[in-house]
């Protein structure tokens, strides 16, 4: 069934359904229906025009009263799954992975670099995991980005805006380096 029949249908079932208020009101059916044309449209319009009854205020039936008797859309959808069981299976692969990477390379990056990297680190690593794989691990140039985060932060926590050269931006890592190398982080 397709909004035009049904336009009709209206048209022959109902008198006040005219022409001057189906060109006002196709419009309108169009919107709310034509993307539910078929057999589930021709479902509704049998059940919407056995219950209604026509009255002054309300001479024929509108859309919403055909959206009633139309199944959900989301449920419409050919091998949709239902999308909470997906994601809470995605978290625990996330879990596991960021837990098997904590105890390997996580606790060896720990014991090897200053606090600010291996909490860098942590947050690379989540981030990784919520992304998914079947094995997680940060290359060099991943550690060495977290630390870059790391010192970058810390040096706006202590000194506040940049530097007016970049060497002064430099001095300021390097200091901040040179204080966790000694185990001041």
């Amino acid at each position: 069934m397709t909004v035009d029949e049904l336009l009709k249908t209206l048209a022959h079932a109902y008198p006040a359904f005219t022409v001057e208020r189906m060109t006002h009101w196709a419009q309108v059916f169009r919107a709310r229906l034509q993307h539910r044309e078929g057999p589930h449209l021709d479902s509704a319009i049998t059940e919407t025009l056995a219950e209604f009854e026509p009255k002054s205020a309300k001479p024929f039936p509108i859309p919403v009263d055909f959206e009633r008797h139309l199944p959900s859309i989301h449920r419409e959808k050919s091998g949709a799954k239902p999308i909470g069981p997906l994601l809470e299976a995605r978290t625990q692969q996330a879990r596991k992975l960021f837990g098997e990477w904590h105890d390997g390379q996580g606790r060896k990056i720990k014991e090897a670099r200053p606090h600010p990297v291996y909490a860098a680190c942590v947050l690379e690593a989540y981030d990784k995991a919520r992304k998914g794989g079947s094995r997680l691990l940060l290359t060099a140039e991943d550690i060495a980005r977290c630390e870059l985060h790391a010192v970058s932060c810390e040096r706006v926590h202590r000194f506040g805006k940049l530097p007016k050269s970049p060497e002064a931006w430099q001095q300021q890592c390097e200091e901040i380096r040179a204080e966790w190398a000694h185990g001041q982080a």
